[in-house]
């Protein structure tokens, strides 16, 4: 619950100040991959961030981050268990973002950063084996959602921008029904993106 009043708040904060000046809010489309996690497939992201800048050098945002395959998976006892989401998977992130550049030319260098919750895949089936004498078991098990912070960097013109992210979010535990700990779900990842920025007039 406190996660969704911290957005609701920010999107409050980020619609008031939109209201007196027009021109500074900017919003921008990101497309990339992501890797060096542990996934076993190559991830796919797509961003949405509203923008608002506050001076020539600085800005607050909100993003909406999407991402396919991106999820490694950390099995307890491959003796024991096996997690069976290994693709169709994915991560869900409403970050609230600072961003820094360091010049006004034409295209510039940024650096930003930001903290807010990461949502997991929902379920996973995990199959529980026992002894020989025993049958196995298929179990649909939650995962919890997750904190993480964004830091991030890259180049930006008016309209193109080129971003390299690193996200770091902590791990979620997947405990099955019996209270048994068959693993754990790496959501962290590295992405490498490129959009274009669309300002208000």
């Amino acid at each position: 619950m406190k996660k969704w009043v911290f957005i609701l708040f920010f999107l409050s904060f980020f619609s008031n100040a939109n209201a007196q000046d027009e021109s500074a809010v900017e919003i921008s489309f990101d497309f990339g991959f992501t890797g060096l996690n542990g996934a076993e497939n190559i991830g796919l992201l797509f961003n949405l961030e509203p923008r608002l800048k506050f001076t020539n050098n600085t800005a607050m945002g909100l993003r909406f981050g999407v991402t396919a395959n991106s999820l490694a998976y950390r099995n307890a006892d491959t003796l024991q268990f096996h997690i069976n989401e290994i693709s169709g998977n994915g991560v869900i992130s409403i970050i609230p973002t600072f961003e820094y550049y360091f010049n006004e030319k034409d295209f510039h260098p940024f650096a930003g950063l930001g903290l807010g919750p990461y949502l997991l895949a929902s379920f996973l089936d995990v199959t529980e084996y026992y002894t020989p004498e025993n049958p196995t078991t298929l179990h649909e098990v939650h995962v919890k959602d997750q904190w993480g912070v964004l830091l991030r960097g890259g180049m930006q013109s008016q309209k193109i921008r080129l971003t390299f992210e690193c996200n770091w979010v902590t791990a979620g535990d997947i405990i099955l029904p019996n209270g048994k700990k068959a693993g754990s779900v790496q959501p962290s990842y590295y992405a490498l993106s490129a959009g274009f920025a669309i300002r208000g007039k």
